[in-house]
């Protein structure tokens, strides 16, 4: 059953697809998600907005605007007659490469180990360990959201509460500011009920993925311009460089160590966009992503709470979860 699911994953994140092209250095050279041959071709333009491929002709390695193939693309950008336009050179991106079978299922086999490895060594140690995480990102929540969090963990051990979480994670997806109620809530639930500590992560791991895919909806119907005016400062922060600087070197195994670190999604879906990835693939790619890295928080909060330290986690924030789930 395990074996089947995970080449049901792989096949899908890495099925079949039509090549996607960018112009690159001042549009002298046309960068491919695959090798392309004369024809039809779909070309990103980040000069445009709304930032879409556009359907553009290749001949000759030359891009020309239409089929007839009068005007074509000179350096710059600038459509002229295609007896005046350079070919352009047609690189193959190998980061974006579907990889062989053996390969990817090492890769996925590799990433579903490393958790387990996790749980196997640090489960007798881990107990006895306890202390308190370090500062980081995550703080207490305060205000509206704070009392908002504190009615909803008086239900912290309710067998419905883990869906809250996953809706709160889904909902933080275009509020961002509100990630460390978030946060609070996904700790609740699980110190609430220890032993749904796995049922809790995969919902929190669910809602992340529905709210990628409301995003991923709106970013395919308004462009990748859409992100640009909605979430400028997600765009210009630190994590999204960090994230597409490992996408753009390791490709789909790339997405995959982005979706399961303690940072933004964003960056997986314009990438994921950019490449030619379908929706499933890209959703696949975040659910499995997530999941590793929502188990391996369960874990840790029933056993090491103070290696959350790792995951951006302040030590208040796992205080005042513990305290809420103790009085349940």
């Amino acid at each position: 059953m395990a074996r089947c699911l995970l080449l049901g994953f792989l096949g899908c994140a890495a099925a079949a697809r039509a090549p996607l092209c960018f112009t690159a250095h001042a549009k002298t050279t046309l960068q491919c998600s695959l090798p392309v041959s004369d024809g039809p071709v779909a070309v990103y333009d980040d000069g445009e907005s709304p930032q879409r491929a556009r359907k553009l002709y290749l001949k000759g390695g030359k891009l020309c605007s239409k089929k007839q193939c009068k005007d074509c693309m000179s350096a710059g950008g600038k459509f002229v007659s295609c007896g005046k336009a350079v070919a352009l050179k047609i690189q193959v991106m190998g980061a974006n490469g579907d990889w062989a079978t053996p390969k990817a299922v090492a890769f996925a086999a590799l990433l579903v180990a490393v958790p387990v490895v996790v749980f196997l060594k640090g489960g007798k140690s881990s107990k006895a360990a306890g202390g308190a995480a370090g500062s980081s990102t995550a703080s207490t929540p305060v205000g509206i959201a704070g009392d908002a969090v504190a009615f909803l963990l008086r239900f912290a051990s309710a067998w419905w509460f883990p869906l809250v979480a996953g809706f709160g994670t889904a909902v933080n997806m275009f509020t961002i500011i509100f990630t460390g109620a978030t946060v609070v809530i996904f700790l609740a639930a699980v110190l609430g009920q220890p032993k749904r500590w796995v049922s809790t992560a995969l919902c929190n791991a669910a809602g992340a993925t529905l709210g990628t895919l409301i995003l991923l909806v709106l970013v395919r119907e308004r462009g990748v311009e859409y992100l640009n005016e909605t979430f400028p400062a997600v765009l210009a922060s630190p994590a999204w460089a960090k994230a597409t600087g490992l996408m753009t070197t390791y490709g789909v195994g790339g997405m995959l160590l982005v979706s399961s670190m303690p940072i933004i999604l964003h960056p997986v879906i314009v990438f994921g966009i950019l490449s030619g990835l379908s929706n499933s693939a890209i959703l696949s790619i975040v659910m499995a992503g997530r999941t590793v890295k929502y188990l391996v928080m369960s874990y840790i909060t029933c056993n090491a709470p103070g290696a959350l330290r790792f995951f951006g986690i302040k030590a208040s924030l796992v205080d005042y979860a513990s305290k809420q789930a103790a009085r349940q």
